[in-house]
């Protein structure tokens, strides 16, 4: 989301430039890092609730979202459910389906004969029935982060989102890297030319509608620019992009280095829990690694994706740890409805977030139909998952 006060574009000579934060700014950095901290150990609907009440208070509502989409990024979400909620679900509604429900009492009844058949608590079918949905999620854990540092990460994505409608970038750093002429060599047509200790690279690339797409290589490269001394970019840009002028885009280390940051963060958040008045530190990391997509975000090669998840099963494009890929080879063999929409579901109720590439480096294919969802998905060779 492109916020004017933060990112516009100034009439002198055509320049866009990243503006300092005003006190009024850090104030709402401070005020939603506070309700996100305070919000560790509840769930994500509360946690909604009190960041729309943030807009309430006199704060510019694009600001308040946009900061909090940086900071959400910093959470750890986990579902409270003890069964997966689709099987809670089918349970009691086929216990339901032998009498008629009309009072609280006759519901608590239901689900306790469920919990009894089962083998868990009523509390625990209770909370598992909507498990799934987002704002029933508990926040886990939170990485804080200083407001200063927010505006200035808040910086980053928003020079990120601006460059995604750039036609043409203009990179300049010191000393030669190799990763910067891969990553940009992913994003389109690129020259690189070296003088005196300086290199500078040129990219250019077709307008595509892939935003997400270009945004994560981007970020990488952005990220890795960044880390280097003398750094500076120029970028036309055109934006909106119905509009009909290009503007020039340009950000260096010695001019805005001290307002825009990225912090390289590991996959995976320190939580603290809080258990029977002690506190824990403990470390939660994703059980499914989409190996690009964590590279890119990290702004690291793959190498150092698999070299940082050593002990996960490696399976191509996609790292798993040997638990979750026991359960996800039961899920399939136990599936009764193989089209598309249910195996999306199935696999992320099991914490797969983005299905298509654990179905690949399972051995599955898609069968794609016009209606995406009743597409089907079968087992390539008709043998067994790896």
């Amino acid at each position: 989301m492109l916020h004017p006060d933060l990112i516009r574009a100034r009439r002198r000579k055509g320049i866009i430039r990243l503006l300092y934060a005003s006190e009024d700014k850090e104030s709402l950095a401070k005020t939603l890092v506070s309700v996100y901290d305070a919000h560790v150990g509840r769930m994500r609907g509360e946690l909604n609730e009190a960041v729309g009440g943030c807009e309430e208070l006199g704060f510019d509502y694009k600001l308040v979202r946009g900061l909090s989409a940086v900071l959400e990024e910093r959470c750890v979400f986990q579902s409270r459910a003890k069964i997966l909620p689709i099987e809670a679900r089918r349970a009691v509604f086929e216990e339901a389906a032998n009498s008629v429900i009309a009072t609280e009492d006759e519901r608590k009844k239901v689900i306790a004969t469920v919990a009894f058949r089962m083998g868990v608590s009523a509390g625990d079918i209770d909370r598992s029935l909507q498990a799934d949905l987002p704002e029933e999620e508990e926040i886990v854990g939170f990485e804080e982060i200083r407001p200063s540092e927010l505006l200035k990460e808040y910086n980053f994505y928003l020079t990120l989102a601006l460059l995604t409608h750039a036609r043409r970038l203009e990179l300049t750093y010191r000393v030669k890297d190799k990763e910067i002429e891969e990553l940009g060599g992913k994003l389109g047509k690129y020259g690189v030319t070296d003088a005196e200790g300086t290199s500078k690279m040129s990219v250019e690339w077709k307008t595509t509608s892939r935003f997400g797409y270009r945004a994560a290589r981007l970020g990488a490269l952005l990220t890795r620019l960044m880390s280097k001394g003398g750094w500076g970019l120029v970028a036309d840009v055109l934006y909106p992009q119905n509009s009909k002028k290009v503007n020039r885009f340009e950000i260096s280390d010695r001019l805005e280095g001290k307002l825009i940051r990225h912090i390289r963060r590991e996959q995976g958040l320190i939580v603290e829990a809080q258990k029977k008045d002690e506190r824990r530190v403990g470390r939660q990391k994703e059980e499914v690694i989409d190996i690009e997509e964590t590279a890119l975000k990290l702004g690291v090669t793959e190498s150092d994706v698999r070299r940082q998840f050593e002990g996960y099963v490696d399976l191509g494009g996609v790292l798993i740890t040997k638990g979750k890929l026991a359960e996800v080879k039961g899920a399939f063999e136990s599936a009764a409805d193989m089209k598309f929409k249910s195996v999306r579901k199935m696999l992320r109720e099991l914490g797969c977030r983005n299905p298509l590439p654990v179905l690949e480096a399972l051995g599955y294919a898609v069968d794609w139909a016009k209606d995406k969802g009743e597409s089907r998905v079968y087992r390539l060779g008709g043998g067994k998952a790896p």
